[in-house]
């Protein structure tokens, strides 16, 4: 079947398509859609105003083994997930050599990509090396090592911690890592031909003593550099691991929590700076930084028992790097959900998840029901059900094939 339509009406059409699984079918339906929908200059603009769909989890199972969940009906992405499901490889078996199998811990998933690294070491590494990396394609079974950050520049590291705050010289070889990807940067021309797909960021924070360091890889260079450093004694982290949530908006945020402030990475200018004095009634819930405050606006979702809360305050910058003053925090909306017992976790690609739990079977939990949480809109939207496992989980998001060119 052929389309009467001219091409330019075609791509004005398919690009206000709400899902990628609408295109996706779309694609199938006939040769003249499908030659529209495939051209590199239509994906890009279209990759350019819509976010990747979440299509499922991916657990840490332990002993280097990773399962991948799939969304379940009546999501939308539902079929979606599933073509992902059964075109990907989320065993991981396309990463050669004989220690492929070592490459079993999900450290992050963004943009199609999956950060791995070896499971020996879970959550963070101590004495000094860093943990070994790869960045994986799992719809297209391809993979890029990392290489290890140099010497150099983890000595410099740690004699700057060690310089700074008279910490013990044993410090130098007591750093502890996070590492995480970057999010794609966003296309300022719908047109420009570059090749940003493939193109990816890894970044590695570094803590040792009171000093918090920020290394970066870049995939057009191959190489480590050091971009962000941060010491307050007056904002001391105990370990990375106590900075519960990251999550990127014009940025990276990190919150705590049982603390009342905020780290905050700039991007643009890759320096760190703390927000001060967040809402009281965060200390010990769950919070994350969202866009759905609005322009100019820095919002906060706060996990209330069976609701969530969006407060957000005037944003002014970074301060010049330094601590960005008390100002007040507006109540925005509240979202009210079902009773239970809920958890609100980890964010990628516009999205957070929770987990709901039954508050009457404590002692016999054996289903666990997942949501995600648009950060535009705070539209909660069912995920899954599984068995009640309590492994480490991350969502992956991606657009389906064939809207999906390798992203590494």
């Amino acid at each position: 079947m052929a389309s009467d339509l001219p091409t330019d009406l075609l791509e004005q059409i398919f690009l206000h398509l709400e899902d990628a699984a609408d295109l996706a079918r779309a694609s199938a339906a006939c040769a003249s859609f499908r030659r529209v929908i495939s051209n590199g200059r239509f994906l890009r603009r279209f990759r350019s105003r819509h976010r990747p769909p979440v299509l499922g989890l991916l657990e840490n199972r332990g002993g280097g083994k990773i399962r991948f969940r799939p969304i379940q009906s009546p999501r939308r992405s539902a079929l979606a997930a599933g073509a992902c499901a059964d075109a990907a490889d989320f065993t991981f078996r396309f990463i050669p050599g004989p220690n492929r199998c070592c490459w079993g811990v999900v450290r992050d998933a963004r943009d199609g990509r999956v950060l791995l690294s070896r499971y020996k070491r879970l959550w963070h590494t101590l004495h000094r090396r860093p943990p070994l990396l790869i960045v994986c394609d799992p719809l297209h079974r391809r993979h890029v090592e990392i290489p290890p950050i140099p010497d150099d520049l983890l000595d410099a590291a740690a004699t700057t911690s060690t310089d700074h705050d008279g910490g013990d010289p044993d410090d130098l070889r007591r750093l502890e890592f996070e590492p995480f990807l970057a999010p794609a940067p966003s296309a300022a021309d719908e047109d420009q031909v570059v090749d940003e797909l493939s193109s990816f960021q890894v970044i590695c924070n570094a803590l040792s003593g009171t000093m918090l360091v920020t290394f970066a890889f870049s995939s057009a260079s191959r190489q480590w550099r050091a971009v962000a450093s941060f010491s307050n004694p007056n904002y001391v982290m105990k370990n990375l691991c106590s900075l519960w949530f990251r999550q990127p908006a014009n940025g990276f945020y990190w919150t705590c929590f049982s603390e009342n402030f905020m780290l905050v990475l700039d991007t643009r200018e890759m320096k760190f700076f703390v927000v001060s004095d967040i809402p009281e009634k965060s200390n010990g819930r769950s919070k994350i930084v969202v866009e759905a405050a609005g322009e100019g606006r820095l919002g906060l979702l706060l996990l209330l028992e069976d609701k969530l809360e969006l407060y957000s305050r005037a944003w002014q910058g970074n301060n010049n790097g330094g601590v960005v003053v008390d100002q007040e925090w507006r109540h925005d909306k509240t979202v009210r959900m079902f009773a239970g017992l809920w958890n609100l976790s980890g964010t990628t690609n516009g999205y957070a998840f929770l987990r709901w739990l039954p508050r009457d079977h404590v002692q016999r939990w054996e289903e666990a029901h997942y949501f995600t949480v648009d950060l535009k809109t705070l539209l909660v939207e069912r995920l899954c059900v599984l068995e009640f496992i309590n492994v480490p989980k991350f969502l992956y998001a991606s657009f389906p094939p064939p809207l999906s060119p390798p992203t590494v």
